[in-house]
């Protein structure tokens, strides 16, 4: 009797490949926006690429209110859509239908929330007009993104995640390929280029949809729309998050000299470490979720399960990794001084990284469970919380005790989550996918 030679070697090569995959794009998106500061504050004046920056702050601000919960929600609705009627693609009118509502909801939040934050940052500018153009900008990349946005979420539920992820880069490429007529046409070009890029994001992404349908299906009538109702609640509990940051900065204002920018370095640090794990696996998950409804209870909680399972295990990876990196570096003193303090803070906040993906994984699965409510108290809780160990921590350990608040924060608020979804959350799934009631509509 013979055997079969064992395939470990290959299904090795093979993971390897898939892991190589998820991570490109992921850098793709991430590596543009990254340098775009630095080029700025290198091409222009300190005056200019201040009020720049402040102008892509708001920019920023309104992806993460706006643009990530047109994107999230939608990718619950398509996955609801698509399970409950047993088809792989959706029809043309669908995704309009998407697209019309996105914009809507962009229209009506991003330019309120846009209007406010420059009224807010105009003053005592000392160039208003460039300031004022930058912010136009933000708005009209906040718009055109709830499109880009209804488009990447159809293309992560459906699986084809990779170009909706890489595209994430066009805003700041064209910002970036814009540098190159600062000198002649002035700073405003960058402004103006990210808008650009974000529609050109848009037709990209529509052409890859329109690509990737294997067969046109007849126009019918579809009365398939997104749920404004929890982009809503979504926006609303992202807004409340960033209060936070805000404490620790207010807190951080009375501190020695200096701890603000460690903390902002330490931020940075965290950020990018989150945001490359929530661009090469978190978002694919989701993607896989929001087709829960086409599995029974037992089937959906096993999958939820292994992916978070397999994230955590990631993500202390990529904490450890980081903090490898940069421990070799201060040791070896290839960092300026001014970065010490920073990079040492950084390091104490990689330690909360699972905590900060436990937290994202059961947010993004309340949002696929159509209870994005409890989003809003989930941080008005965290809110409070932080401010409670800011005060104290502070008041111990001095400004040191303001990062380890926010590590704490992560840990309370993974914690909560999993507290919810332990004794309620599970229960509210298996009542969903037994009646039928999610997928009715």
């Amino acid at each position: 009797m013979t055997h079969a030679k064992p395939r470990t070697p290959n299904r090795l090569f093979r993971a390897a490949v898939r892991l190589q995959r998820s991570q490109a794009p992921a850098l793709l998106a991430m590596v543009p926006g990254f340098v775009l500061p630095f080029a700025i504050s290198l091409a222009s004046s300190p005056d200019e690429a201040d009020t720049v920056l402040l102008g892509l702050a708001i920019s920023v601000t309104l992806i993460n209110v706006v643009v990530n919960s047109v994107e999230l929600n939608a990718i619950g609705e398509y996955g609801r859509y698509l399970s409950s009627r047993g088809i792989e693609q959706a029809s043309a009118r669908d995704l309009a239908s998407a697209q019309r509502d996105a914009f809507i909801y962009a229209v009506r939040i991003g330019i309120p929330i846009g209007v406010g934050l420059s009224i807010v940052y105009v003053l005592g500018r000392p160039d208003p007009g460039l300031f004022l153009i930058c912010a136009g900008a933000a708005v009209l990349v906040a718009i055109a993104g709830g499109a880009s946005a209804s488009c990447s979420a159809y293309l992560i539920a459906t699986g084809k995640s990779a170009t909706a992820i890489a595209t994430q880069s066009f805003r700041s490429v064209f910002a970036l390929v814009s540098l190159a007529g600062v000198s002649t046409l002035g700073v405003w070009v960058i402004a103006v280029a990210m808008p650009i890029g974000e529609i050109v994001r848009f037709f990209v992404l529509r052409r890859t949809i329109r690509k990737s349908m294997a067969v046109p299906e007849p126009e019918k009538s579809s009365n398939f729309r997104l749920n404004m109702q929890g982009m809503g609640w979504q926006s609303a509990s992202t807004a409340a998050s960033q209060i936070s940051p805000v404490v620790d900065r207010a807190f951080l204002g009375n501190a020695d000299s200096g701890s603000i920018a460690a903390y902002e370095m330490a931020d940075k640090v965290l950020f990018a470490v989150i945001q490359f794990l929530n661009l090469s696996f978190l978002v694919r998950m989701v993607g896989n979720w929001s087709r829960l409804w086409s599995l029974d209870f037992q089937q959906a909680q096993r999958l939820v399960r292994s992916d978070i399972r397999r994230l955590i295990i990631r993500s202390m990876l990529s904490a450890a990794a980081a903090a490898a990196f940069i421990a070799a570096a201060l040791y070896s003193n290839m960092v300026p001084d001014a970065w010490h303090e920073g990079l040492l803070w950084g390091l104490a906040l990689l330690a909360s990284v699972p905590f900060g993906l436990i937290t994202s994984s059961y947010a993004r699965l309340l949002i696929i469970i159509e209870k994005q409510n409890l989003l809003l108290r989930f941080s008005i809780i965290t809110i409070l919380v932080n401010l409670i160990a800011d005060l104290v921590l502070y008041t111990f350990f001095g400004a040191i005790g303001i990062v380890l608040a926010s590590g704490l924060m992560r840990v309370f608020s993974s914690t909560a989550y999993s507290a919810y979804f332990r004794f309620f959350g599970w229960a509210e799934l298996r009542n969903k996918l037994e009646s039928g009631e999610s997928i009715a509509r």
